[in-house]
């Protein structure tokens, strides 16, 4: 089931890229961008590093209002469907085709780095040491992992099924048993998790400061 997932996803990320706006939507009720979008409220203020840009809907929101921002994208599909999307919007988009285990940045270069459902590569031990490095001393990593779908129709329980499958949540009693946060403490990362409630949904949301250079 994983290799399929990893394929799918590659797809979908790639060669299927013109499709993702339209799963993204069917999948959320309409409302992923919406829930992207929760982040926001957390970021410090300055400069700031998306990782995982995709097709570009968090960086418009991050640019019209006045952020700084740069997008790490890997797929070049992604990359060009999200600089015809803020140019179009007037926008000049700060682009960076890159893998995220080797971002492309100077040391302590961004306040924030910031990722919405990202896939498995954001828990890996030389992502998480790269972004400790281009954060500031006092920046901070907000990330986006999973949803938790608590409308109780029919379609609201599918949904929640396939997110589970997807990695993209888990039930709540695996929730309970999964220490989610290891990756980032093992890190030096010190770990703050948020739920934001939404209609039908429970956004987990989760704040990480970077270790102390002066701690190794």
């Amino acid at each position: 089931m994983k290799w399929l997932l990893r394929i799918f996803f590659r797809l979908l990320y790639h060669e299927f890229a013109w499709s993702y706006d339209l799963v993204a939507k069917l999948v959320s009720f309409g409302r992923w961008q919406e829930w992207g979008g929760r982040v926001i409220p957390f970021l410090e203020e300055g400069s700031l590093l998306e990782l995982g840009s995709g097709p570009g809907h968090l960086q418009r929101a991050l640019l019209e209002s006045g952020r700084q921002a740069y997008g790490l994208e890997l797929s070049p599909q992604m990359l060009r469907q999200s600089s015809r999307r803020l140019r179009r919007a007037g926008l000049q988009p700060s682009l960076i085709r890159g893998d995220g285990r080797f971002i492309p940045l100077r040391d302590n270069a961004v306040s924030n780095v910031v990722a919405t459902f990202p896939t498995e590569y954001l828990f890996q031990p030389d992502t998480l040491k790269e972004i400790a490095r281009v954060l500031t001393p006092s920046g901070k990593l907000v990330v986006l992992p999973m949803v938790f779908i608590t409308g109780r129709g029919i379609l609201q329980r599918f949904v929640a099924w396939l997110y589970r499958v997807t990695g993209q949540s888990l039930s709540q009693e695996a929730f309970r048993q999964h220490d989610l946060f290891a990756a980032f403490t093992a890190a030096g990362f010190q770990v703050i998790q948020h739920l934001v409630e939404e209609r039908g949904a429970s956004l987990l949301v989760i704040e990480a400061s970077p270790p102390d250079p002066g701690s190794g």
